[in-house]
């Protein structure tokens, strides 16, 4: 069998460095360990960008203006996956690592010009609000696809929001790659509180708002600042496969000088909470 991963960009130019064992595997999405295992497996990046054509502007009319298309499936990414459909149709399968290209991919299958089955990885459909023609493509789309999320909590959410069962959608728990993310006992200790992450439901404010009452450095690595930033906390701009992603070694050494890792996180229903990922004593 032979598959074929397709990410949004930032994996081409790490691939030396996970082949070397220098940067962790975890976002290749099992691409890393199908390959050890034996399997014909490869990979292509499809930044998902402005493309400029006649065609583009008049699809991106669906998306942006009448908003019928589904969750990011950009008139300009469709027409840049359109483009690869030759090669696409070379592999047995092809596993889609974003909800846009999932969802271009399966309009793709459904106009008949892909004809390989396609796997999408979806991470946060159910954050957003549809109206009535969107909801109806994605539901259909959803139907005709199989799917993979990485928590329980986005599972029974979209199969309670779009009727999905077993054969539809299923649940593969976020790996990490403990080669690379694992302690150093000669690395010393700072004591500072961390934070990580760019997610939309990250709650910065709250954790601005906990922050300023207490006597503890915290650092914070987003690409976005909170509106306001207390003294005793450091803004570490960085975002994944952005110009200013922070290294992952260097991230590493975050991790592992920080006594305690945080990520403060909204609610289904937009009320706080903050959840305590690890310790150190």
């Amino acid at each position: 069998m032979k598959v074929l991963y397709v990410y949004s960009g930032g994996r081409e130019f790490k691939k030396a460095l996970l082949e070397s064992h220098q940067a962790p595997s975890e976002f290749y999405y099992g691409y890393w360990e199908l390959k050890q295992a034996g399997v014909e497996v490869d990979f292509i990046d499809v930044p998902e960008k402005t493309v400029a054509t006649i065609t583009s502007r008049f699809l991106n009319v669906f998306y942006y203006r009448w908003q019928i298309l589904p969750c990011r499936a950009t008139g300009d990414l469709l027409v840049l996956l359109h483009r690869l459909i030759s090669s696409l149709n070379v592999y047995d399968v092809v596993v889609a690592t974003t909800t846009g290209i999932g969802f271009c991919l399966e309009i793709l299958r459904f106009l008949r010009l892909l004809r390989r089955p396609v796997v999408t990885i979806h991470c946060g459909i159910l954050n957003y609000v549809y109206n009535r023609p969107t909801e109806m493509v994605t539901t259909y789309l959803l139907h005709r696809s199989h799917s993979q999320v990485f928590g329980v909590g986005e599972l029974e959410g979209m199969q309670r929001c779009y009727g999905l069962d077993e054969t539809q959608i299923a649940l593969n728990e976020f790996g990490v790659d403990t080669r690379f993310w694992c302690p150093d006992f000669l690395t010393k200790r700072k004591r500072y509180i961390l934070s990580v992450g760019n997610c939309g439901r990250r709650d910065y404010d709250l954790l601005m708002r906990v922050a300023q009452e207490m006597a503890v450095p915290f650092k914070v690595v987003t690409d976005t600042a909170p509106h306001y930033v207390p003294k005793n906390v450091q803004i570490l701009y960085g975002r994944l496969h952005a110009d200013y992603e922070i290294p992952d070694k260097e991230l590493r050494e975050l991790y592992r000088q920080a006594s305690v890792v945080v990520v403060p996180l909204e609610g289904l229903s937009g009320e706080s909470q903050g959840v305590l990922l690890s310790t150190r004593q």
